[in-house]
């Protein structure tokens, strides 16, 4: 009887590894976010928001695919992203988007979350996806709280090669890609995922671990690299690159 158990929850794992796989490697990951509440009222921290003239490059435009030095594009995405967000950011953007990445790195760095060991042992919990080659680590309680874009309450963080390599910033529980701020047009790209998911009360740690028979579509998210990466500070953590930007031209 226990065997049986067992071995039906493996496959209900290897399943939502899988369905994460190619949801992390697939074209037009930027879109809707939803399912769940718990939600407290949260607006994006306004110091990384700048509104920009029609005439300072911040409005139209399309979208550079090229990655700015010949790295691996994202096909379709234009299809995909708000026409709001479709733009190069202008010069008050841009100055905003480098305070992102450099708070972002520093306040990571006071409060001890460069490492794996302090993030599990400060609560954060894998989402279950080592199978791809990349762990997510979850702070269950930031998706719901009133903190959005502060450097003080990452809500996850992106474990590779032995590395804690990225930040990610997710939206409140619910959201969509209707309320993701335009910190810096193309730059800051960001994404969701429709996974499965062990299950839908927002309160628990299933909510945010694969292998469940929940299917959901997660709220917006944005990485911000902690280390210096060749696709830039605001690239995918995939092999892909299919869950960020690729631009040389950041930092």
């Amino acid at each position: 009887m226990h065997a049986r158990r067992r071995s039906r929850h493996i496959g209900k794992v290897a399943a939502a590894v899988t369905a994460l796989a190619a949801a992390m490697s697939c074209t037009g990951n930027t879109g809707g976010g939803g399912g769940g509440g718990g939600q407290v009222p949260a607006t994006p921290n306004p110091r990384y928001i700048a509104t920009c003239p029609m005439d300072d490059g911040g409005g139209g435009g399309g979208m550079d695919h090229s990655g700015g030095g010949g790295m691996p594009g994202m096909p379709g995405m234009d299809h995909d992203m708000p026409d709001n967000l479709n733009h190069e950011p202008c010069d008050a953007q841009k100055d905003k988007a480098h305070l992102l990445i450099s708070e972002t790195r520093a306040a990571v760095r006071a409060d001890g979350l460069d490492n794996v060991a302090t993030i599990r042992a400060r609560g954060y919990i894998s989402i279950g996806d080592e199978a791809t080659g990349v762990t997510h680590y979850v702070m269950p309680s930031y998706h719901y709280d009133r903190y959005e874009l502060d450097a003080h309450h990452v809500e996850a963080f992106a474990y590779k090669q032995g590395r804690v390599v990225a930040a990610m910033y997710i939206l409140s529980n619910g959201k969509t890609m209707a309320d993701v701020p335009d910190i810096a047009g193309v730059w800051t790209m960001w994404h969701y995922h429709n996974l499965p998911f062990r299950s839908n009360n927002p309160y628990t740690n299933g909510y945010y671990q694969l292998g469940g028979a929940y299917m959901r579509t997660t709220a917006p998210m944005l990485h911000v690299w902690l280390e210096r990466n060749a696709c830039g500070p605001f690239a995918g953590t995939d092999n892909q690159n299919m869950t960020g930007s690729c631009r040389t031209d950041i930092e």
